[in-house]
């Protein structure tokens, strides 16, 4: 849900899809701490492909991009990948659908109850 709360739209159409983030500078304000927890989620949710890898990460300044798979890929100069090589909807082909743990946040903003 993070990863897919960066998705913006213009006139109603997502312009971004292929220009997500994993970064930690960017998952911190939602709460996520550390880049294993985060490549760990991210590994679970390409084998479920319900997100694709659109840039692999190098040095010195360009992140690892994904694009969720439920929508189109939006091209762009950012990305390695095209339509052609997108795999639009590849989840409905799993057989049995994937299977997503549900994870609690262990923070809670309200105080115990006594």
């Amino acid at each position: 849900m993070d990863l897919a709360g960066q998705l913006r739209s213009r006139h109603g159409e997502i312009y971004n899809n292929g220009d997500l983030t994993t970064a930690l500078s960017v998952l911190q304000s939602q709460g996520w701490t550390r880049r294993g927890t985060i490549q760990k989620a991210a590994k679970e949710l390409e084998e479920a492909d319900l997100i694709c890898m659109t840039r692999q990460g190098r040095l010195p300044n360009f992140a690892t991009l994904y694009a969720v798979t439920w929508l189109p890929l939006n091209e762009s100069y950012k990305i390695e990948i095209t339509r052609h090589g997108f795999p639009f909807r590849a989840y409905l082909l799993k057989d049995p659908p994937p299977i997503m743990k549900k994870k609690l946040r262990t923070k809670s903003v309200l105080a115990p109850l006594q």
